[in-house]
């Protein structure tokens, strides 16, 4: 008795086959494309553990002698001459013919080789093997090969909605091929069984069937069904992340890209991009999108070396382009949001390709590696929003840019009003409106017009905030609660350590007290420094006011601050007359700067009950 080479043959491809496809990695596992190949593999790996075993038994039997006891790989048993007339016997009279040819010994009649192949496998009519192996091969092979032409092609990038009809239709193709391999194998089994061969193999068969089964209709509940829903939503143009919105900022030097990340969003973009070749920084502020278009987003920031920068939240996909950016950066109030991918029918085993891809990416940019793991150990209903401090000492954020001077964004779609409203939030604007409300309006129509016009902070501060200082000098001096002075002098002493050790040629601080460089100075102040500003500022022009007559006179002052001036003396000897000075020369500012901070902290050290007059009369006009 011979082994039945060609069947072992076909028995190690499909062995190799789906090695070469399951274990190997020939196939993007984050692909849902990928569910639909690995269905029917699914059927024939267990049976193939049982080949081995079989296969192995008749070598061991041939070596021993003993292969005649054993039955053919695949083929039945000898059946006696007995059988044959059994069976020859209960046949019509018309089909007794020695001649005739029952198809694939099966009981029948001359009619079954006239059906087509399809049919003839649905009826069980085919041997076993040919159903359950090379059917079975048939099924897996045109599955797994279209799904990887799918994948291999670039309609993901050139056509989503095509790419999305063809995987549709794929899945569509796949459910009721794999049924008709079920079933027709299944009673190919039970025909195997009544022609009175060997029942270990049909039933086996018959077992991972239904296993098969099992998992097909768990597949279409789960998978299927969810995917094609899904499919459909983004075909038909009803997909939730469709909406997004595209502006071009800051003298068309930067761009914004708002909403979501649906399909087709990069071309817009770069649309836009090749219409301002002068734009240099890209600002996301998106709630999550398509991840597949994240990542076609993120290779066109990066070869186009963009900068990135959120105003508002930048979640989930969008973190994926965010990271793209060689400088990155966020708004003092904003946030970045990452937890695990989500698709509906698909497993988070399948986007494990994709995480790995992106750690090794972020890591080559040097983010810490820890950080990643954890980016993506939270799951798709939950966020991780790490602070900034965590962001910047992971690497995720850079140096290089600065919120002020890039453009007003994380606006789209806001009417007068509710830029109003959000502008309140901020509590100097809050009691700008209360304490001068001609004032509130002035400033609030600059502010929504440099909104409008895609202006920088930076911009609407130089023409806005010179009008809001003025207002809070004329109040200082003048304010109630008395403490309000103090924070002032603490705030000033903290804002000069800040810009002495920026700049230590001292121009930058300087400037700042001379006030003719506020702006640049601000750039070098940490978002809570600046909050602290702005909470003083506020917190003055909420106070309720006093006389003009609190303030001391001259002489008072003089007395008072002897004994000071005696000991910045001691220490800067006569470059104390700086002070007095109308034009301070270049090489005299950081001197100018060191006792001007020598000077507010004595005041504050040596002033005894007596430093909140003093401070009165330096501030007032």
């Amino acid at each position: 008795m011979n082994i039945r080479w060609p069947q072992f043959l076909v028995f190690l491809i499909l062995i190799f086959t789906w090695s070469l496809f399951n274990q190997w990695g020939v196939l993007d596992w984050s692909n849902p494309l990928t569910a639909v190949a690995r269905m029917t593999g699914f059927i024939l790996v267990p049976l193939s553990l049982a080949v081995i075993f079989k296969v192995f038994l008749l070598i061991k039997f041939r070596f021993s002698n003993k292969a005649s006891k054993v039955s053919e790989l695949f083929v039945p048993p000898n059946i006696p001459d007995e059988v044959y007339k059994s069976s020859d016997s209960q046949l019509p009279e018309d089909t007794k013919d020695e001649n005739i040819l029952v198809s694939e010994g099966l009981p029948g009649n001359e009619g079954v080789n006239k059906r087509s192949y399809l049919v003839r496998h649905w009826r069980g009519e085919l041997n076993l093997p040919v159903s359950y192996w090379i059917n079975g091969l048939i099924i897996t092979a045109s599955i797994t090969l279209l799904t990887l032409f799918l994948e291999s092609s670039s309609l993901l990038d050139t056509s989503p909605k095509l790419y999305l009809a063809c995987a549709a239709a794929l899945i569509v193709f796949a459910i009721p091929a794999t049924a008709w391999y079920l079933v027709g194998t299944w009673r190919s089994a039970d025909n195997y069984i009544e022609a009175g061969r060997p029942k270990g193999w049909a039933n086996l068969a018959k077992i991972i069937i239904f296993f098969g089964a099992i998992r097909l209709f768990g597949d279409i509940g789960t998978t299927y069904i969810p995917q094609l829903e899904e499919y459909m939503k983004i075909i038909t143009g009803n997909d939730a992340f469709s909406e997004y919105r595209i502006k071009v900022l800051n003298d068309a030097t930067e761009l914004e890209v708002s909403g979501y990340i649906p399909f087709g969003l990069t071309d817009d973009v770069e649309t836009y991009l090749e219409s301002h070749p002068a734009i240099h920084t890209i600002h996301l502020n998106n709630s999550g999108g398509r991840v597949a278009e994240g990542l076609k987003l993120r290779d066109l920031i990066a070869s186009r070396g963009l900068n990135t920068y959120t105003a508002t939240d930048c979640v989930s996909a969008c973190t994926i382009a965010y990271m793209a950016g060689s400088k990155r950066t966020i708004s003092s109030h904003a946030t970045l949001g990452f937890h695990q991918f989500s698709f509906p029918g698909m497993e988070q085993i399948e986007f494990q390709s994709t995480y790995s891809a992106i750690k090794q990416d972020w890591v080559s940019k040097g983010v810490d590696a820890d950080f990643v793991t954890k980016a993506f150990s939270y799951k798709s209903d939950d966020m991780w929003r790490p602070s900034h401090d965590e962001l910047e000492s992971a690497g995720i954020t850079t140096e290089g840019l600065h919120a002020l001077d890039l453009g007003i964004s994380g606006w789209a779609g806001a009417d007068d009003q509710l830029i109003k409203d959000l502008l309140k939030k901020n509590p100097l604007f809050l009691a700008l409106e209360t304490h001068n409300i001609a004032l509130y309006e002035i400033v609030m129509e600059e502010y929504i017009a440099g909104v409008r016009q895609g202006k920088s902070i930076g911009d609407i501060r130089t023409k806005i905030f010179p009008l809001i200082v003025s207002e809070f000098e004329k109040k200082l001096p003048y304010v109630k609660d008395s403490s309000l002075l103090i924070r002032f002098v603490n705030l000033l002493l903290e804002q000069l350590i800040v810009l002495y050790e920026y700049d230590q040629d001292q121009e930058l601080c300087y400037d700042y007290l001379s006030g003719t460089g506020s702006d640049a100075a601000v750039t070098v102040f940490s978002s809570e420094l600046l909050d602290k500003e702005i909470q003083l500022m506020a917190d003055v022009l909420n106070s309720p006011r006093l006389n003009n007559n609190q303030i001391i006179s001259e002489d008072e002052v003089s007395i008072l601050l002897e004994p000071i001036y005696e000991g910045l003396y001691e220490i800067h000897g006569e470059s104390l007359n700086l002070l007095a000075e109308q034009i301070i020369q270049v090489g005299d500012k950081q001197k100018f700067c060191e006792i001007t901070y020598h000077l507010y902290r004595d005041v504050l050290d040596k002033g005894g009950d007596r430093v909140v007059d003093l401070l009165r009369y330096f501030f007032s006009p």
